[in-house]
């Protein structure tokens, strides 16, 4: 099983009708491609988890990276993984206010490292790998809606 998490920046302005026709289209799409996750929308900034069987999660991946409306996709994970962590999630969505305290400043510091490196430059990087597992972490008590 695979996860990839990646940021990337939004192109247009996105009204909270246009995130939720996003979100329909992909729960839709995880669904039947047997994907989980979360995907995390502010200043028009995304930060999204995707979660599943390899093939599947790289033919979402792919399609994502080719989505006009975002640019500068950052791959801050691309791992196996024993188990998910959005198991019950075709696709959770939070907006930064929706987060616990500490899951803001773990997004925040998640989002200020994306916006510091290019894609190339994130193997290895320790700092960042510990910020993804805590906040990875700190959803297993959350409802997905």
């Amino acid at each position: 099983m695979k996860r990839i998490i990646y940021a990337s920046s939004a192109r247009i302005e996105f009204s909270p009708v246009q995130i939720e026709e996003i979100l329909i289209v992909g729960r839709r799409k995880n669904l039947a491609e047997g994907l989980t996750g979360l995907l995390i929308h502010h200043e028009n900034q995304f930060l999204q988890v995707i979660e599943g069987e390899n093939d599947a999660v790289d033919r979402c991946f792919q399609r994502i990276k080719r989505d006009w409306r975002h640019h500068n996709c950052i791959v801050l994970a691309d791992e196996q993984v024993a188990s998910r962590a959005f198991a019950d999630w075709q696709m959770a969505y939070r907006k930064p206010c929706d987060l616990m305290d500490m899951q803001q400043r773990q997004f925040a510091d998640i989002s200020a490292i994306a916006k510091s490196v290019t894609d190339g430059e994130l193997a290895g990087h320790g700092t960042l790998s510990v910020f993804l597992r805590g906040f990875l972490s700190s959803f297993r008590y959350l409802n997905a809606a």
